[in-house]
């Protein structure tokens, strides 16, 4: 059957396909005008010119993943558990010569007057926690390690290099049934960390880079292939989409959330909410996040949601998760939008897969 556009000419249906580490994305572009995708992940849907312009994924319901904020403490832990994160978020930094520990600030940014007020956890502690925590039938998937000193440590310093943190999550974690996303700032993509994870990713794991970053945005605003590609794959290794994760946020979000709406991105690479447009609309990753929502901050969370993120942190802007009203807040703004969309997103459970 062909279609008939006025001024365009007759048209066929047309079925594109593109593989990615063996899996198979499928673009049908049918007679009628719309476009039927179906992607790697089992997702699929159909647009047309007259969809809306917000949601940017297939058709619900679909899991949502909320992700306690700055979990450096089994305090911290246990709370955001029982309040119902279903994630967490660990700052990870590396002291020379003695490990790795669930902290914020490096070690080697702070004032010595103020270390023994702000000594961190050790990171095998804080796991051991959260294994023991998934063993004891709480609803933790994954843990998102947003590390804060990638080559601090080299290839030589065996206690504190990214070696030795991914020995020690993959002990802990892996038995427990709980996944890793290892977190890393788009500009270190370059370092020797995110090569190191990189090429020896797993199935239980996944790769995030947070923010566009210089080079990886092309004049137009969406993400190209050539920059986007070179990051994650390499002669020997290629992660597959559905491992990789993008995330963007920012610690006052509402001050640089942007317009979701604004299609000309020139101008306004800063902002949040048009570059999550563009990195949905580029499908160059299979999961996309973002931060941080606080505690009146309903607004932003709701527009972001409304994006198609498959997941926000939330709880307090600077300082760690605590059993408070402040991160109950936060994320009783997520599970309120949560309760009146249901047809489209639900709290993830055990069940479901983040990659």
């Amino acid at each position: 059957m062909d279609l008939d556009i006025p001024g365009r000419g007759t048209y066929k249906q047309h079925i594109l396909t593109d593989k990615d580490d063996g899996q198979t994305t499928t673009i049908t572009i049918n007679t009628d005008g719309t476009i039927t995708l179906s992607s790697p992940s089992g997702d699929s849907g159909t647009v047309s010119d007259s969809t809306p312009s917000r949601g940017y994924r297939a058709a619900g319901p679909r899991p949502f993943w909320a992700i306690a904020h700055r979990v450096l403490t089994k305090e911290g832990l246990l709370a955001a558990l029982h309040h119902g994160a279903n994630a967490i978020e660990i700052d990870v930094t590396s002291h020379m010569g003695e490990g790795w520990f669930a902290e914020h600030d490096p070690i080697h940014t702070r004032l010595p007057i103020i270390d023994q007020l702000i000594n961190g956890l050790s990171i095998a502690d804080l796991l051991t926690a959260v294994a023991d925590a998934r063993r004891s039938g709480h609803n933790i998937k994954f843990v998102w390690f947003d590390i804060k000193t990638a080559d601090l440590c080299g290839a030589a310093e065996g206690s504190c290099n990214i070696e030795n943190l991914r020995t020690t999550a993959r002990k802990l974690l892996e038995p427990a049934g709980v996944k890793i996303l290892w977190g890393f700032q788009s500009t270190d993509t370059s370092a020797r960390a995110f090569q190191v994870i990189r090429h020896g990713l797993v199935d239980n794991e996944a790769i995030a880079v947070d923010g566009l970053g210089q080079g990886l945005l092309s004049l137009d605003g969406m993400l190209a292939p050539h920059q986007v590609k070179p990051m994650f794959s390499s002669e020997t290794s290629t992660v597959p989409v559905r491992q990789r994760v993008w995330t963007a946020g920012y610690a006052l979000p509402g001050v640089r959330l942007g317009s979701c709406e604004y299609k000309n991105r020139r101008g306004e690479s800063l902002f949040i909410c048009p570059q999550i447009r563009h990195v949905l609309l580029s499908r160059d990753y299979g999961r996309v996040f973002g931060w941080t929502i606080t505690k009146n901050h309903v607004k932003g969370a709701n527009v972001l949601m409304e994006m198609g993120v498959d997941g926000l942190i939330y709880g307090n802007r600077m300082t760690c998760y605590n059993d408070g009203s402040d991160t109950r807040e936060a994320l009783g703004i997520l599970t309120d939008w949560l309760d009146k969309n249901g047809e489209r997103r639900y709290l993830a459970t055990l069940e479901d897969e983040p990659w």
